[in-house]
């Protein structure tokens, strides 16, 4: 999605514009990925002006995004951050970058909640799983059981965060049947996913699950791939599932966000 992608309401349009927030990568294929949510975001948000930008790394850049809103006639920004879990970019970055932006361009600008672990979101995390384990490791609920779950998140400095990771590891792990789970993290934290793959294999689980929550597919994720291969090789049978990315019900739960902001008053 590009800014002639926003959907614009019409000139003298006096409101609410919706801007989808993401991090930012150097990987091209993480922001395609991000840009992909958007496209599939924008329909269900129709009637404001839209638009995506990132805190970093990517183009464009949140205060380009708020020009591109602003622009288009909005007064008042509400803001979706598209993060799986809250840790300083949403509770500090984020707001900080909006507000510089907000100020520049004349607008108002009201930030809403991470994603976190809502049900739909699981609902889409284990779909990943069934599919992956379907197709490589245990389709059947015997099986299933002798499979051990690395779930693996990017990691933060946020022990909040990283625990909820682990939480989010037990409660795929009870839904679908996995022998075992394991939160592993791709960065930062600890373990990290090869001590994380090495750890099922010592329990004696002969298959491994690699489950990434993760929105999109970048450099971080796919140098974690590569360390659970590398763990595995020789010792476990090893599935790795997809990414989140523009499933339908991670759009949902990020148009519902969008619909809650719009439905509060700006503080």
């Amino acid at each position: 999605m590009t800014e002639r992608d926003t959907v614009a309401a019409g000139g003298g349009y006096g409101g609410d514009g919706y801007l989808l927030c993401g991090h930012g990568s150097r990987d091209l294929g993480a922001v395609a990925g991000f840009a992909a949510i958007a496209r599939g975001l924008a329909p269900q948000l129709a009637g404001r002006p839209f638009a995506h930008g990132f805190m970093e790394l990517a183009e464009p850049d949140l205060e380009a995004a708020v020009g591109t809103l602003a622009a288009a006639g909005a007064t008042r920004i509400l803001a979706i951050p598209g993060f799986l879990f809250a840790a300083r970019h949403v509770r500090e970055d984020l707001p900080r970058l909006l507000a510089a932006a907000a100020a520049r361009h004349g607008v108002a600008w009201h930030l809403g909640r991470e994603l976190g672990a809502d049900p739909r979101l699981v609902d889409a995390l284990a779909e990943r799983a069934h599919i992956a384990a379907a197709g490589a490791v245990a389709a059947e609920p015997a099986a299933r059981a002798g499979t051990g779950l690395a779930l693996v998140g990017a990691g933060s400095s946020d022990a909040g965060a990283n625990a909820a990771l682990t939480t989010l590891a037990e409660e795929v792990r009870h839904a679908l049947g996995f022998g075992d789970a394991i939160a592993c993290y791709a960065s930062v934290a600890s373990p990290p996913v090869g001590a994380a793959v090495e750890a099922l294999a010592a329990r004696g689980f002969a298959r491994v699950l690699l489950l990434p929550w993760f929105l999109t597919e970048g450099n971080l994720l796919r140098q974690a791939r590569a360390e659970a291969r590398a763990a595995a090789a020789g010792r476990v049978e090893l599935a790795e599932a997809e990414v989140l990315g523009a499933h339908p019900l991670v759009l949902d739960t990020l148009a519902a966000r969008a619909h809650a902001l719009a439905e509060t008053p700006s503080p």
